[in-house]
C-alpha cells in the first residue's frame, strides 16, 4: 500500500508542476501581448520609429488605409505624370486617379517598408527603397514609379502621337514633350528608341507656326541630345541648326520654373523665351492646354 500511496503522490505532484507550468507560460504569454512583446509588423515599426519624420507616417497611413482623399491632401501640385500622361493638377484630380497610380506594387513597397527602408538624401527629402518609387519632404513632390496602368495608358497615347504625323516623321519614335511659345509656335521633342539618348540624333525638335498646321510639315526641324550632366533630375535638350544657333530647352528646370528655351547665336548673344506645356493631341483635338 505505501508503493501505492508513494505512486499517487508522486503522480499529484507532477499533475501540479504541470499545471503550474501551464498557467505560467499563459501569464506569461497574456502579459508579453499586453506589453506588445508579440512580434511587431514592418508598419507598427515605421510608425512608432521617432526618426521617421511625420509626413512619411503620414503618407505610409494614408495608403495602408486606401485614403485616397489623405493622400491627395498630402502631395504637391502639379504632380509630374510621365508624358503623354496629364499631369495631376489638383487634389480633386489625385483622390480620382489614386487607383490607377497606386496599384499593388506601390503599395506593397511602402506598406512592406521597413523604419530601415527609408532613407534621408538631403535638400531631396526622404525616399524609399532607393528613390524608384515616392519622394517627399514636407509633402509628396515627385512620384517615380508608373504603375501598369499608366504604361499601358502611355502605350497607347504615345502610337496616337506619332500616328497623327506626316507620314514621313512616323517611324522609331517616342515622344517626349509638347510645349508652345508666346507666338503660338508649337515645339515638339521626340526620342529615339535607343538607350543612349546623349548620342547625336538621338533628339528631334519638330516646330509648326500654329496649332493649325500640326498635321503637317514642320517649319524647322532639328537634331539634338539629352543632357544628362547635373545632380537634378531635370531634363535638358541641345539642338544646333546649320547657321551655328544652339537651342536649349529645359522641360522640367528643378527650380520649379516653367520651361522654357534658350537660343545662342554664334557671337555669345542669348535670348531665353518662356514655355508652356501642352499635349500634342489635345491641340490636335483643337483643346487648349489648360492654363
Amino acid at each position: 500500500m505505501s508503493g501505492f500511496r508513494n505512486y499517487n503522490d508522486y503522480s499529484m505532484k507532477m499533475r501540479l508542476l504541470y499545471h503550474t507550468f501551464c498557467l505560467t507560460l499563459l501569464g506569461t504569454l497574456v502579459m508579453s501581448c499586453d506589453r506588445g512583446g508579440a512580434p511587431k509588423s514592418r508598419l507598427d515599426r515605421l510608425m512608432e520609429n521617432d526618426s521617421i519624420p511625420a509626413t512619411v507616417k503620414q503618407l505610409v497611413r494614408s495608403v495602408a488605409d486606401g485614403d485616397s482623399v489623405q493622400f491627395a491632401s498630402l502631395v504637391s501640385y502639379p504632380l509630374k505624370r510621365p508624358y503623354p500622361l496629364h499631369d495631376i493638377e489638383n487634389a480633386d484630380q489625385m483622390a480620382h486617379y489614386y487607383r490607377e497610380m497606386v496599384d499593388d506594387s506601390l503599395r506593397n513597397a511602402i506598406l512592406e517598408s521597413s523604419p530601415e527602408d527609408w532613407d534621408e538624401y538631403g535638400w531631396r527629402g526622404w525616399s524609399v527603397r532607393d528613390g524608384g518609387y515616392v519622394w517627399i519632404d514636407s509633402i509628396v513632390y515627385q512620384v517615380p514609379y508608373i504603375s501598369q496602368t499608366e504604361r499601358h495608358h502611355l502605350d497607347e497615347l504615345r502610337k496616337r502621337e506619332i500616328a497623327s504625323l506626316a507620314k514621313t516623321l512616323q517611324g522609331d519614335w517616342n515622344p517626349i514633350a509638347t510645349l508652345v511659345d508666346p507666338q503660338g509656335k508649337v515645339l515638339r521633342i521626340d526620342a529615339r528608341h535607343v538607350s543612349d539618348l546623349s548620342e547625336p540624333g538621338s533628339i528631334r525638335l519638330l516646330v509648326y507656326d500654329s496649332v493649325k498646321n500640326l498635321t503637317g510639315t514642320p517649319v524647322r526641324q532639328l537634331q539634338g541630345v539629352l543632357d544628362t550632366e547635373g545632380s537634378s533630375p531635370s531634363d535638358t535638350y541641345l539642338f544646333d541648326d546649320a547657321s551655328g544657333v544652339s537651342y536649349m530647352i529645359d522641360t522640367d528646370p528643378a527650380d520649379d520654373d516653367s520651361p522654357h528655351l534658350i537660343t545662342e547665336t554664334p557671337d555669345g548673344i542669348t535670348k531665353t523665351v518662356p514655355l508652356k506645356v501642352a499635349y500634342w493631341l489635345d491641340l490636335i483635338n483643337k483643346k487648349q492646354p489648360k492654363k
